[in-house]
């Protein structure tokens, strides 16, 4: 806990233009701080982020200005997460509490 994972310049299977950088610092079980970067022609089409809820369950999900997001429990083929579902951009941040 406590330590930063990050990955860069991966390519999306949808365009191999666009490239994701991804910053992840867990601080605890069920809580976290996301950081998602892409570069390239953006699809019109929603992302979602997700975190594993086993043990203490995040209550929430706010954006990068603090901001209470709308959460979602279920994704195509996972199960026990919580996150978002948002229009694709270019940065976005998170924090998961």
């Amino acid at each position: 806990m406590g330590k930063q994972i990050s990955l860069s310049r991966l390519i999306i299977p949808h365009d191999d233009r666009l490239r994701l950088g991804l910053r992840v610092k867990q601080s605890a079980a069920g809580k976290a701080e996301i950081a998602v970067e892409i570069n390239g022609p953006l699809p019109k089409m929603e992302t979602e982020i997700l975190l594993p809820t086993a043990g203490p369950q995040p209550t929430q999900v706010m954006d990068g200005q603090g901001r209470k997001l709308p959460t979602v429990n279920a994704a195509e083929d996972l199960l026990n997460v919580i996150g978002v579902r948002i229009p694709i951009r270019n940065s976005v941040a998170l924090r998961f509490e």
